[in-house]
């Protein structure tokens, strides 16, 4: 198994031989199992413990664990306690959301201020069909069919290939220590029901299903890319941005093959439904009819359907007011830290934007940019430029643009989040402190 996880470790690309990667291990099989493949393998990592403090004692000696099998191991130990119950009550979400958001915003974390590349979770082959399964039970297009990523952004899932039992398998042969969860029996949650009622029907009609599964799973992919492609050739000539309005060609979309998917790709974006593509092409011949999103409306006309913002669209407003801090926002995480050092490279891609700490101000305000905002882009000492025309130089699609964000610094912007930062906040060679910060 050891030859078979470091094969697929390659395949995938998954990470760097000398990358750093921070292993979320809770004290279960699954993860302590993935600890023990790392550890063989002589990878670089640390560990990260969380103790949401939801079974008592029991989750104390989950900590206790993998503090331990830290320790043995000679590897770098991260641990925290959440009062998961309390926030949960706080944020009127179900506890196990909860503790996922929380999980993954320290994670973040612990990204940044250790330098780690990845942090790897432990989700396997029986976790991707059991969210299949789930999401066809609740209803999903194509992109529900996928299970769950290999690798989404800087989380990676280095078990994907692995079933349950070979796991079991693993932990028997290598004498892995672990610690029972007895929450996982619970029928209370949905994917244990799925996990000990619905599954082993179907490993009686196929007692290779997670293998079977597998095949299929990477033909579900393939098809999902080709639908994709598919959708945008066709939405090519369909789309036209004027004066800040999207229009879909109606002539163009009542040709289109499968239109209903192709309008759908186009509008889910702005908060629509699969039942709103429905009623928009039963609609489609009358003028005048309206459709609403929490964010959008769209008008169909004799020619196009309009697709714009409503006006009275909450504007994205977040407050970063200490550092380091993490920060949720509709398009993903923002991290704000300060680096030990000065970089020697100060080029870290879009997603990544260096300051010099001295010339920037708290609080730091991020929002949606807007018409009229002027900055200084990096590069261009004393020339300003429309924010606008950033994007439209960009090439930005009307779709992008809705997502486009701004970090401001006493009243001016400091980065255009993703694209480009500001000339009079770059790091120079008078910089002591450089902010550093991360979407």
């Amino acid at each position: 198994m050891l030859a078979a996880f470091k094969d697929y470790i390659k395949e995938t690309r998954l990470f760097n031989k000398n990358d750093k990667i921070l292993l979320a291990i809770s004290g279960g099989v699954d993860s302590m199992v993935m600890g023990q493949l790392f550890h063989a393998a002589g990878f670089n990592f640390g560990i990260a413990h969380c103790n949401f403090q939801l079974r008592g004692a029991e989750s104390d000696k989950d900590a206790v664990l993998v503090k331990e099998i830290a320790e043995k191991w000679e590897v770098p130990f991260h641990s925290i306690e959440f009062d998961t119950i309390a926030e949960s009550e706080k944020q009127r979400k179900s506890k196990e959301l909860m503790a996922r958001d929380l999980r993954y915003e320290w994670f973040a974390k612990i990204l940044q201020e250790f330098d780690y590349q990845y942090v790897a979770t432990a989700h396997h082959l029986n976790d991707s069909l059991e969210t299949l399964l789930y999401n066809l039970a609740k209803g999903t297009g194509i992109r529900g069919l996928h299970g769950i990523p290999v690798k989404n952004g800087r989380t990676i899932r280095p078990l994907s290939f692995m079933s349950r039992n070979d796991i079991l398998t693993f932990a028997k042969d290598y004498q892995v220590e672990f610690r029972e969860d007895v929450s996982n029996q619970s029928l209370e949650h949905n994917r244990n029901l799925i996990r000990h009622k619905v599954v082993p029907p179907l490993k009686e009609i196929n007692p290779s299903l997670e293998r079977t599964f597998a095949r299929t799973l990477k033909q579900l992919k393939e098809t999902e890319q080709l639908y994709l492609w598919a959708i945008n050739e066709q939405k090519k000539n369909m789309i036209l941005e004027e004066d800040g309005l999207l229009k879909i060609d109606v002539n163009a979309l009542k040709k289109a093959v499968s239109k209903t998917s192709v309008l759908f790709e186009i509008i889910r974006l702005f908060g629509f439904n699969p039942d709103h593509a429905d009623q928009i092409l039963r609609a489609i011949d009358h003028v005048g009819a309206q459709f609403y999103s929490k964010t959008h409306h769209i008008t169909v006309g004799r020619k196009s359907i309009v697709i714009q913002r409503k006006r009275n669209t909450p504007m994205v407003w977040v407050k970063i007011k200490m550092l380091p801090d993490t920060v949720s926002l509709p398009n993903g995480q923002l991290v704000a830290s300060i680096l030990k050092e000065k970089p020697t490279n100060l080029n870290l891609g879009k997603s990544v934007a260096l300051l010099d700490m001295d010339k920037v101000q708290l609080p730091f305000i991020i929002r949606r940019w807007k018409e009229g905002d002027r900055f200084q882009p990096l590069g261009m000492k004393g020339k300003t430029k429309k924010v606008k025309d950033l994007l439209r130089d960009e090439k930005v699609s009307i779709f992008e643009k809705e997502s486009v964000l701004v970090l401001e610094t006493g009243y001016e912007i400091a980065w255009v989040i993703g694209y480009r930062a500001d000339e009079r906040f770059k790091v120079d060679d008078n910089t002591t402190t450089v902010l550093k910060l991360s979407h």
